[in-house]
């Protein structure tokens, strides 16, 4: 029967170290992925509005320009908030051009961009 009481101390503390290990590799490649959208975004003229590295409660920001750059407390996982994702922002947008045209593909190279990334992370791996 399984017991985890019957671990020894040295097992429980290689498993906390592996563990650990894994949570910040996971952090590197998340952040070479949403850096890709956020390259992207502004490449084909989209305004950032928030990059954070992780989710949930902010632990700390800075807000450089018109971006609000964050790391947040569960390193899991990570955001690129673009302008005009929400609606009401779209319709913002769309009244400020007033007639203006965006660029074509600009939405599918944001989206590429995190799987390009992800080659650029990884290049021996195809």
């Amino acid at each position: 029967m399984f017991h985890i009481f019957a671990w020894s101390p040295d097992i429980i503390w290689v498993f906390a170290q592996k563990l650990w290990w894994f949570v910040v590799l996971l952090g590197i490649l998340i952040a070479f992925h949403e850096f890709g959208h956020f390259l992207a975004a502004r490449l084909v003229g989209v305004r950032v509005l928030k990059f954070s590295l992780g989710f949930g409660p902010k632990l700390f920001g800075r807000q450089i320009g018109e971006t609000e750059y964050l790391v947040s407390a569960v390193p899991l996982g990570g955001y690129v908030k673009l302008f005009g994702e929400e609606e009401a922002d779209a319709l913002d947008l769309l009244q400020a051009r007033a007639g203006g045209q965006r660029q074509p593909g600009a939405a599918v190279a944001r989206q590429a961009s995190g799987t390009g990334q992800h080659q650029v992370a990884q290049p021996g791996e195809a």
